[in-house]
């Protein structure tokens, strides 16, 4: 991430990152005050100190700055992030909530494998996995984003046949993995804390939600929440539980509701695409859906796609939507299933 700023007479833009990426970017380093030139061997220091926070379950991030030349441009990140100096490393404690390594106990003790998928650097990842009991074998395995890319299918089968963490993972890289346990015949439950998990949290939750139903609320991060509050008849029971959770952090009382949701007022349904249908041929951004429904997934000659925007709806389609029952005749009208 970067950001220009107006110091004195000169702009200079500020950029901070993943340590790696952003030392990577730099040619120089700011000590005691002066500028001097970034070397391997101080190379190596800066990421030594960085593997040594990262152990102690610290999140790191770098911090440098350019500055720029009157009339400098184009403002994009290729242009702004090169030739930095480095000012330093920061290093945050950010600590699993209390009540975490309790579940993970409570989900080890009914037999549910536990898998964390996470955008944290790996060593910071195995060191809070470790902290709340995710992990316990002497050396799992660690998975980037960038490994996953490499990854065939087969070798990713291979690999979640043993404790593994995957780390510095997009969205999709957490998507393949459910699909991948999905493939092999496992249940598959998502907790995620912010919207870059919705998809894949949807796509896992349709093992648990079909034919059951389930709630929506409608939070500031769009985020699915299950609270008994929603008048959901939820078993807190954890020993009839058969699944593999997915988590980086989740509370037991969310995931309970999750797993064993029985009643509620929305309802997660598949439809296919009628081709006279007033849906069809039309991009999801353009489509007028009914009140309280939001689409899940598209299923296409087998292949899963996110429903983004500008993804245009075809006749034969399976849509995959969470809607309130009292709009679920609404949703069918336009895909033309009634």
């Amino acid at each position: 991430m970067s950001a220009v700023h107006r110091v004195g007479s000169e702009q200079v833009a500020y950029i901070k990152g993943a340590p790696k990426e952003v030392l990577a970017r730099c040619s120089r380093i700011r000590l005691d005050g002066k500028q001097a030139p970034l070397g391997e061997s101080l190379r190596a220091e800066i990421l030594a100190a960085n593997d040594e926070y990262a152990r102690a379950g610290l999140r790191v991030l770098a911090i440098a700055a350019r500055s720029l030349s009157a009339g400098f441009a184009p403002f994009t990140p290729e242009a702004l992030e090169q030739d930095l100096t480095l000012l330093g490393l920061v290093a945050m404690f950010d600590p699993p909530r209390p009540e975490v390594a309790e579940a993970v106990q409570k989900c080890h003790q009914a037999g549910i494998r536990i898998v964390m998928i996470t955008g944290d650097y790996g060593l910071t990842a195995l060191s809070i996995a470790r902290r709340i009991g995710i992990v316990r074998s002497q050396q799992p395995r660690i998975l980037t984003g960038l490994e996953l890319d490499t990854l065939s299918d087969e070798a990713l089968q291979a690999a979640l046949q043993e404790e593994v963490i995957f780390a510095r993972v997009a969205p999709e890289h957490k998507l393949r993995v459910v699909a991948a346990l999905q493939r092999a015949g496992q249940v598959v439950a998502v907790t995620g804390s912010d919207e870059t998990n919705l998809v894949v949290t949807n796509l896992a939750r349709l093992e648990f939600a079909v034919p059951r139903t389930i709630a929506r609320v409608n939070n500031p991060k769009n985020a699915w929440m299950f609270t008994p509050e929603m008048g959901v008849d939820v078993a807190l029971n954890p020993s009839d539980l058969m699944a593999h959770l997915i988590a980086e952090e989740m509370s037991l009382g969310d995931m309970m509701t999750l797993l064993k949701l029985r009643r509620g007022q929305f309802s997660l349904v598949e439809e296919r695409l009628n081709p006279a249908a007033p849906a069809a041929g039309k991009a999801v951004g353009d489509l007028e859906l009914p009140a309280e429904c939001n689409l899940a997934a598209i299923l296409r000659g087998g292949q899963l796609l996110l429903p983004k925007p500008d993804l245009v709806l075809r006749p034969g389609d399976e849509v995959l939507a969470v809607v309130h029952s009292d709009h679920a005749p609404a949703l069918a009208a336009l895909l033309g299933s009634r």
